[in-house]
This record gives structure tokens, C-alpha cells and sequence, in this order.
């Protein structure tokens, strides 16, 4: 079951008590999808988030709407980053840091955007405190400039995750698709070996100027290169595979012939010396 929600929605915080349940229920896989309820105070200004604060109040949840008449932060966007960073090391720990951010806004009044009160959130839970400053980009980016990458009409869910790369944001759409890719990506590699360090492959791993990643798993002697895109001389769309099976499974596998050509021009002298091999391997001949 999915739950789109957001840490300062009212309505979220007055189904609580229900969700709670969900959640402890045998039978029920339950997770929540952080869309992103503030965008901005200029997409919503305060006086509809107090509005609909004060709705809400007719639920019976415990709300005070005179929470944006005192602390009125600027954005959910940070709080459900946070979330993000705190899922990384587990979906149980995301809804755990979800539920800790609602109660600090909903029951202590406090500032989802404050980093101070974000880090306390995690140590609350026993979250890893460096890998979760890491993932939510603590001390790399402001609240402005997250703020500012946010492009009007975009869908957000699971875009909210790690906030880039170097000096400048990502798109949003961009890193929905970083985050559902490593996400998946851990899922397969769980499905085959029993690794801790699975969980701590992150989508930077598979963006910026060198999107790829080694995989060496727990036993064997083998690895596994995963890139996340080829550049610019070659598309997924263009590569020249073949089937082949192995130990009955049937899976398709580039060429010689375009490993060799995808190998032989870089400029990392290990895809040179693979490139060589692979020409004396096959008896491969120059185009």
C-alpha cells in the first residue's frame, strides 16, 4: 500500500492513529510517497495552509492553526528530503523519521526546515548520523537553493532524495529517476546476496561525471560494473547484444564486437587494455 503524504499535511497527521495500525498490520506492506504538500509559500501562500489547518481541526486531530501565525516554515520540500535520507537506510526507518517529523511539527510546534531539528529527528531514531547528513546534503546546500530547483508543475514524490551533485541542483524529474533506479537496484542485488553494504549504494553513485559503480559481492571472485548511462558516443538503444543462457536463464549480453568498440577510444587506460583483449579474445578486426 502507498501513501501519498507530506509531513506538515494536516490531514496525514489526523489519519495518524489509522496509519499507525497499517503499519503494524502482518499482512500489509506499507509505505509512504512524500509529494511535496509546500511546495513554496509563493505556491501556497500562509493563509491557505493555515485555512486548511484550521479544517482540519474538525477531524479532532490535535492541530493548532496558530502554528502559522508563529512558526510558518517557508517549505515542506526539506522535511520530506529528510524523509528520503532517513529511507535510504530502510523503509521502516523512513516512516519512523516521518512520523518523528509530524509529531516535532504537529505536537512541539517546531521548524521542519531547521537542520537542527532534522538531526535530532534522526538521532531520536538511531539513524546512521553521518550517512544521513551525507543524504540529505547537510551543510552542502540551503533551503534556498532546494527551494529554487523546484520547477512549477512538476510532479515531486519521489523526486524529493538526495539533492544533487558539485555547486549546482539536479531537476527534480531528474533525480525521481536517480532515486527509483538505485531503489530498484538495491531490490535485485537483495534478491541475490545476503550484504549490509547493499544499502549503502546511493544514487550519486550512479550520477555526476562518472555514473557508474562496482558491485563486488560477499562471495566469489567476480564483480559487477553498473552504469547508469554510456555518454554520448553510445545509447542503450544502439548496443549490439546477443541471447545467451545461463544455467537456464536466458539473458541478452553486448557483443565482442561492441565491448571492443565501446572499450577502445576512452580515455581509462583499463578499458584500453580490455579493448586489447577482447580484440585478441575474439579475433576481432579494426572497422
Amino acid at each position: 500500500m502507498y501513501f501519498l503524504t507530506d509531513p506538515l499535511c494536516p490531514w496525514s497527521w489526523a489519519m495518524e492513529p489509522s496509519l499507525s495500525t497499517l503499519r503494524r498490520t502482518p499482512d500489509v506492506q506499507f509505505r509512504s510517497v512524500v509529494t511535496g504538500w509546500l511546495p513554496s509559500l509563493a505556491v501556497k501562500p500562509i493563509d491557505a495552509a493555515k485555512a486548511e489547518w484550521t479544517n482540519a481541526v474538525k477531524t479532532g486531530a490535535r492541530i493548532d492553526a496558530t502554528y502559522w501565525d508563529h512558526v510558518a516554515p517557508g517549505t515542506s520540500l526539506i522535511a520530506c528530503a529528510a524523509v528520503k535520507a532517513a529511507e535510504f537506510q530502510g523503509v521502516a526507518k523512513g516512516e519512523a523519521y516521518l512520523l518523528g517529523v509530524r509529531s516535532a511539527v504537529f505536537e512541539r510546534a517546531q521548524d521542519p526546515t531547521s537542520t537542527d531539528v532534522l538531526l535530532t529527528i534522526a538521532a531520536q531514531i538511531h539513524l546512521k548520523k553521518d550517512l544521513f547528513r551525507d543524504d540529505l546534503g547537510v551543510g552542502r546546500y540551503t533551503k534556498e537553493q532546494v527551494m529554487g530547483a523546484v520547477e512549477p508543475g512538476h510532479a515531486l514524490s519521489e523526486s524529493i532524495g538526495w539533492f544533487g551533485r558539485r555547486k549546482m541542483l539536479r531537476a527534480w524529474t531528474a533525480l525521481a529517476e536517480d532515486v527509483a533506479n538505485v531503489e530498484r537496484l538495491r531490490a535485485a542485488l537483495r534478491e541475490l546476496f545476503e550484504d549490509p553494504s547493499i544499502e549503502e549504494i546511493r544514487s550519486e553513485d550512479l550520477s555526476g561525471d562518472y555514473p557508474a559503480l562496482q558491485y563486488v559481492p560477499p562471495e566469489g571472485d567476480y564483480w559487477i560494473d553498473i552504469l547508469a548511462r554510456l555518454g554520448e558516443t553510445f545509447r542503450f538503444a544502439d548496443l549490439e547484444a546477443e541471447a545467451m543462457e545461463v544455467e537456464g536463464v536466458r539473458i541478452r549480453v553486448a557483443t565482442p564486437r561492441m565491448l571492443y568498440r565501446m572499450k577502445r577510444d576512452t580515455v581509462r587506460p583499463q578499458d584500453r587494455l580490455d579493448a586489447a583483449m577482447l580484440k585478441q579474445r575474439f579475433g576481432l578486426e579494426e572497422e
